[in-house]
């Protein structure tokens, strides 16, 4: 027999319940015990359309503008106090131009740097031209694999300031940081051999001539989704990054949610990232496209793949009419039978 006692227990116990939590959006990493947790506005609707250009050819023209800003503006002049200021702490919409203190490092290029700096660039650019085909073909090739979604001179100005940002700061050091599956991985290939390191390779030089140390990390794991790494950003891509990517596209199909809560996290990040996007899905686009024209993203891209050549493939019957950008289209990098050597997996020309 139950006493009175342990029934009246028993029927407290089943009547209580948790008291109701706030509801708010918020963003924490679940693996790190310095998490901090911050409320985000209610997701936007993205429709639109986008602005064509081309990553690299993009990253050099930022670095054209920064380089011109930094000399008309600050080093023609005979003053050991003039020179470049980038509060570290103010966001990138907001960042300031304007000349240093005594106190502050002077960042400038003399005119024999900057001449040579230019002729870096001009034969860049040409040799891309040369790399698959010619100026038309090369044009055709970075409009169909590149959209941006600020207005060009805007966009420009915004990575150049980070750029310049990176050049007035203690380290120096411009970081690229690559979240992604498979692809970025480089699988089927060495794994320098990935896009991110092709990237470091190109901009080294014009960068180490302003000073600047570009700094690449491949983050990249194969098989993943972007939960939970896209929530710990941070932890996973390190906070000093300056650019982000993202390629989860074959393992998160058409939607956007997973993307976008990707993007929120990055624009948390203290350098607040310049976001690429390695995909061409509509809805995701339209993400990229809401958050530039709503001014939370200044200079985001989202590139193509190797289907953007396939037109320019198709014109040549034989391997060795093929430019140089093109040719061992479909060689492997790493040695035959290697892991990863799969149809889905870009191959070393095209990471290139």
């Amino acid at each position: 027999e139950i006493s009175h006692q342990t029934q009246e227990r028993r029927r407290n116990k089943m009547v209580q319940v948790q008291p109701p939590r706030r509801k708010t959006n918020t963003t924490y990493c679940p693996f790190s015990s310095s998490s901090s947790r911050r409320t985000l506005s209610p997701p936007p609707t993205t429709r639109g359309k986008h602005i064509r250009k081309g990553i690299n050819i993009f990253l050099f023209l930022c670095l054209n503008y920064a380089v011109i800003k930094l000399n008309l503006d600050y080093v023609f002049v005979e003053d050991a106090n003039v020179g470049m200021v980038i509060q570290e702490d103010v966001p990138l919409q907001q960042q300031p131009l304007q000349t240093k203190s005594k106190n502050q490092q002077k960042t400038q290029m003399t005119m024999e740097e900057y001449k040579s700096f230019q002729t870096f660039i001009s034969n860049t650019k040409s040799e891309f031209s040369v790399r698959y085909g010619g100026e038309e073909s090369a044009s055709a090739v970075l409009s169909k694999g590149i959209s941006s979604f600020s207005k060009e001179e805007a966009g420009i100005e915004k990575t150049a300031v980070r750029i310049l940002r990176a050049a007035a700061s203690k380290k120096k050091e411009f970081v690229l940081s690559f979240g992604g599956y498979s692809v970025t991985v480089g699988r089927g290939n060495h794994f320098e051999q990935s896009f991110p390191f092709v990237i470091k390779k190109i901009l080294s030089e014009p960068l180490k001539q302003i000073g600047v140390n570009i700094v690449v990390r491949n983050a990249a794991i194969g098989g993943i989704p972007s939960f939970p790494y896209g929530w710990c950003l941070r932890n996973f891509l390190g906070e000093e990054s300056d650019l982000i990517s993202w390629d989860y596209g074959m393992n998160e199909g058409n939607s956007a949610e997973a993307f976008e809560a990707y993007v929120r996290h990055a624009m948390l990040m203290p350098h607040q990232p310049m976001v690429m996007m390695l995909d061409d899905k509509r809805a995701r686009k339209n993400v990229l496209e809401k958050y530039a024209q709503d001014g939370f993203l200044v200079d985001p891209i989202a590139v193509g793949k190797g289907e953007v050549v396939k037109d320019l493939l198709g014109k040549y019957e034989e391997e060795k009419d093929r430019p140089p950008g093109l040719k061992e289209w479909d060689v492997w990098g790493a040695p035959k039978g290697s892991p990863g050597q799969s149809n889905w997996h870009p191959k070393k020309m095209e990471h290139e």
